[in-house]
This record gives structure tokens, C-alpha cells and sequence, in this order.
């Protein structure tokens, strides 16, 4: 948690390139001890992905996103409220790349497409 805080602080504060390798160690530190589908290891993926996001390193960051987004489903299933996010970042950025998206245009952050759609699947289930 440390090396991701601190990753987040350089990010902040405009220091990208201090802020990269920590966010990568975190990753491979959590993919050796945890797995390549734990749920810190994915956190820690779909930070990363963010990360790209932030740095306009859109096939980077879409990459990282399909791979959380499925390996996310798989082990939480497709209505965890984490899956259903790392899917609605996924999509804003596909979105965003085909350039029919502009991010705020598509209703909102991911955090509030993904309560949407989180809503919308639960009381489809009624």
C-alpha cells in the first residue's frame, strides 16, 4: 500500500516518472506473492491502468484494462461492483479511442457509470 501511496503522491504532484516504477514493483511484487488474479494484484493492475490513462498511453492503458476487466469477471464475477468498474473504464477508453467518447461526455466519472450500471444489472434481476 505504501509504494502505491507514494506512487499516487509523485503522480500528483507531476512527477510521472517517479511515479511509474513504483506502480510496476507494486504489480510484480503482488502477481509473485498473490497471483495474477487476486483482487489486490487487480487493484493494483487497474491502477496502473489508470495510470496509462492519466499519461495518454492509450493502448497501454487499454490493454491493462481488458486484461483486469476479464480476469476481473472470472474470479468476482460480472457484477461485483470492481468488475462492473474496471468494465465501464474499459469501455470509456474504447469508447474514447474510437473517439465517439470524450470521458466527462459519457455520463460522468467510471465510479458513477459503473453505480448505474451496477443498479441497472440488480433490479434487472427482479
Amino acid at each position: 500500500a505504501s509504494m502505491n501511496n507514494l506512487a499516487a503522491l509523485y503522480h500528483s504532484k507531476g512527477e510521472p516518472l517517479k511515479a511509474e516504477p513504483l506502480l510496476l514493483d507494486c504489480l510484480a511484487l503482488k502477481q509473485a506473492k498473490l497471483g495474477l488474479d487476486h483482487p489486490s494484484t487487480l487493484g493494483s493492475l487497474y491502477g496502473l491502468a489508470c495510470f496509462y490513462r492519466s499519461q495518454q498511453r492509450l493502448q497501454e492503458a487499454e490493454a491493462l484494462f481488458r486484461d483486469c476487466a476479464e480476469k476481473s469477471t472470472a474470479r468476482l464475477g460480472a457484477r461485483h461492483p470492481d468488475t462492473v468498474r474496471r468494465q465501464a473504464s474499459w469501455e470509456e477508453l474504447r469508447l474514447q479511442e474510437a473517439g465517439t467518447g470524450s470521458g466527462s461526455g459519457t455520463g460522468g466519472t467510471p465510479e458513477a457509470r459503473a453505480a448505474s450500471l451496477l443498479g441497472s444489472l440488480f433490479s434487472s434481476r427482479k
